[in-house]
């Protein structure tokens, strides 16, 4: 594996150590930039999908991660987030129940996937079976410490 990534022949990687070789296949590797995708959906009642419309969207759902999961493309499998259980502190301290006051859609949740380019992230959500029943992707690079973009 080393020698492909690493473009070395198989006779002069042999003679590098096995930390100059792991410090080769690590300088020669693109840097992977992660993104959080984030899945909204509409909070409108004739908006949203029938039973079998959502048993349908979870069996695709479960193979576009498959998929992502195969390519080693998933840094985080996310979670789902409630509609309902939630509340929002404002300056002061107010709190206020949700943030489902006249919300028109609402965040149902996140992955966090591994791609050298936010083009790439896009690429990834355009398969998201959340877009076959009206829900949309909105895709953000993470800022790391050390990042400086």
């Amino acid at each position: 594996m080393l020698t492909k990534k690493s473009g070395l022949s198989k006779q002069l990687l042999s003679s590098l150590s096995p930390f100059a070789q792991v410090k080769r296949y690590f300088h020669t590797r693109k840097k992977m930039k992660e993104f959080t995708l984030i899945f909204r959906n509409s909070n409108h009642e004739g908006e949203r999908p029938s039973p079998d419309q959502m048993q349908k969207v979870m069996q695709e759902w479960m193979s576009w991660m498959a998929n992502i999961s195969a390519k080693d493309q998933l840094a985080d499998k996310g979670n789902r987030l409630a509609v309902t259980d939630s509340k929002t502190v404002h300056p002061g301290n107010l709190v206020t129940d949700g943030p489902y006051t006249e919300i028109k859609e609402f965040i149902n949740g996140y992955i966090v996937v591994k791609t050298e380019t936010l083009a790439g992230a896009v690429e990834i959500a355009k398969d998201c079976p959340i877009l076959k029943i009206g829900g949309n992707v909105e895709v953000r690079k993470v800022v790391t410490p050390d990042d400086n973009s």
